[in-house]
């Protein structure tokens, strides 16, 4: 079987800005993903240090 991975974005840019990448891992774990794919070009400057 294959991995199903589901990346931040696909959840729009203005959400994960907004709501932090953590608060949208539940939603891919419950829509079927095993891997979510946290994006650099997402978080904000004091997260990405």
């Amino acid at each position: 079987m294959a991995e199903v991975a589901i990346v931040a974005s696909a959840f729009g840019a203005q959400a994960i800005w907004r709501d932090g990448h953590a608060a949208w891992s539940g939603p891919a774990r419950r829509a079927g993903a095993q891997a979510f794919e946290v994006r650099r070009e997402l978080m904000h400057d004091a997260d990405a240090q």
